[in-house]
């Protein structure tokens, strides 16, 4: 792939990632349209809610799976 021409990241290489990352549902790294190509990140890139409804490649019920997966648990009172 071609360096990024301009911006923050401009020089370095694009990468491949995951939309829906395979360890909250296993699988998702084979389908094409759970991929996108992006500048490289320095953290872990956190889907959200508008990725997700967007790319429409998963079912309700696997939606709310993967969203609960990406919730961190409410604190404790």
């Amino acid at each position: 792939m071609p360096l990024i021409p301009s911006g923050p990241q401009s020089g370095k290489k694009p990468e491949i990632a995951n939309l829906i990352p395979p360890e909250i549902s296993p699988g998702m790294e084979k389908v094409i349209a759970n991929l996108e190509m992006r500048p490289p990140q320095t953290e872990a890139h956190k889907i959200t809610d508008i990725e997700l409804a967007s790319a429409r490649i998963i079912e309700n019920d696997v939606r709310d799976r993967i969203f609960k997966g990406l919730t961190p648990p409410a604190a404790a009172p």
